[in-house]
This record gives structure tokens, C-alpha cells and sequence, in this order.
């Protein structure tokens, strides 16, 4: 296990002085980028060696929001491995400990020279440690399709500022494109999101919604059919 502590800055809260949904996100992404850091998987480590990992899935439960200036704790720990795909899952807990999200990710392993996914080996599990430790016992992984209907609402261009270091839109980026097409006033207490594939700068997204009850669906399209993210707000 691995854990951050990070403190709720102004620039991440929304105007209810809480964390946005996509800084709170942001914890546990960054966790694990610091976390791989410290097992020779970081960042470097994986330019180096043209790999990266790929984010394939989140499954995420809010409890509450921290507030502006409060300090919490994200942890993280990797839980399972198989095939090319590495499970991690997550907690981030207030100063007195309470538990005030969960989350679950599924990452694949990418060979960049080859451009193709690649089986983990024993000494990359090795690395990390699979603790097992889920979070959602009842094994849902959170991977979710696209609806059969939806309406487009909208639709963004994907800019320089919104590339990480695959010359890719960074995960976190997709919430917010999602979210400006949602009620304003939505309280999400659950989050789960599939990327398809990845998109890159000059790329057009088109927004679509479908609505069920209190459930949002958001797919994140290309306009010609191929799909980059769908996105369940609850």
C-alpha cells in the first residue's frame, strides 16, 4: 500500500468550496503515479523503456467532498493481476480517518515501441504486490457499454492543454467534458467511466446524453461512430 496526503487547494474547489469531482479524482491518479514512481514503474521509468499503463476503467463512490483547505489521505494499492491488465484500488480518508470516497481502476500494460498491449509478467506483479483488498466485494468491476440512444449535446476540440505524457487527453479531462453537460446542481455520489480509446490533440468530441431517472450516461464520440469514453454519473 501506498498513500498521499494532499491539502484541498482554492484552484480544485467549486463554488460550493468543496472539491470538484474531478480534482477528487485527481487524488487517486496522481497516487498512482507516485506510487508506480517508487516500485521502478514511474513515469521515466516507463519512457525510457517505451511502456506505458492505460487507464481502462473507474469505479468510484463519494461519500462527501473535502472541503477548501482540508488535509486528506489517498491510498492505493494494487489488488490483482492478469493477462495484460493490472487492478488497483483505492481510499481517500478525512484528518479523523473516516473513509469519504472508494475507488476501483483496471489499467492496461502498453507497449508504446510496438503499439500493442502486453501481458504483465510475474516481475512487474512482483514489483507492486497484489494485496487483493477490494474495495467492491461484489466483484463489479465498473466497466460499463454505451447506450443504445443517446442525444448529442454538445462537443469540444481536444487542445495542447488537455495532452499527458502519451499525447493523449488525460483521463481527468473526460469527467469535465462530461460534466458541463450535466445539470449544474448534481451532487455525483458514483462515477463509473470505460475509455475506449484514446483521444489526441486536433480531435473533435461530440457529447452524447442518456438520461434514466437520477442516472446520467455520457458518451464521448467521435461523430463517425467510434467512441473514446462512456461515463455513468449517479
Amino acid at each position: 500500500m501506498y498513500e498521499k496526503t494532499y491539502t484541498v487547494r482554492y484552484s480544485e474547489v467549486t463554488d460550493k468550496a468543496v472539491s470538484s469531482l474531478s480534482a477528487l479524482v485527481s487524488y487517486f491518479q496522481d497516487t498512482t503515479m507516485f506510487h508506480s514512481d517508487t516500485v521502478g514503474q514511474g513515469i521515466h521509468d516507463l519512457m525510457e523503456h517505451h511502456m506505458a499503463w492505460l487507464l481502462a476503467s473507474w469505479r468510484i463512490e463519494v461519500y462527501r467532498y473535502p472541503r477548501y483547505a482540508e488535509t486528506v489521505t489517498a491510498r492505493t494499492w494494487a489488488t490483482k493481476f492478469a493477462g495484460v491488465y493490472g487492478y488497483r484500488d483505492f481510499s481517500l480518508t478525512d484528518g479523523q480517518g473516516d473513509t469519504i470516497a472508494v475507488a476501483s481502476s483496471i489499467w492496461i500494460q502498453y507497449d508504446a515501441g510496438a503499439k500493442k498491449m502486453k501481458r504483465v509478467t510475474q516481475e512487474v506483479a512482483d514489483m507492486y504486490g497484489a494485496e487483493g483488498n477490494f474495495v467492491f466485494p461484489d466483484g463489479d468491476e465498473g466497466r460499463i457499454r454505451a447506450p443504445k440512444e443517446y442525444t448529442d449535446v454538445g462537443a469540444v476540440q481536444v487542445k495542447r492543454r488537455d495532452l499527458d505524457t502519451n499525447n493523449h487527453v488525460n483521463n481527468i479531462h473526460y469527467i469535465d467534458y462530461a460534466l458541463d453537460a450535466l445539470p449544474a446542481d448534481l451532487a455525483v455520489r458514483e462515477l463509473r467511466i470505460s475509455y475506449k480509446k484514446a483521444a489526441v490533440l486536433g480531435d473533435t468530441i461530440h457529447i452524447g446524453l442518456h438520461t434514466e431517472g437520477d442516472t446520467y450516461t455520457c458518451v464521448l464520440h467521435d461523430g463517425a461512430g467510434g467512441v473514446y469514453t462512456v461515463l455513468q454519473f449517479h
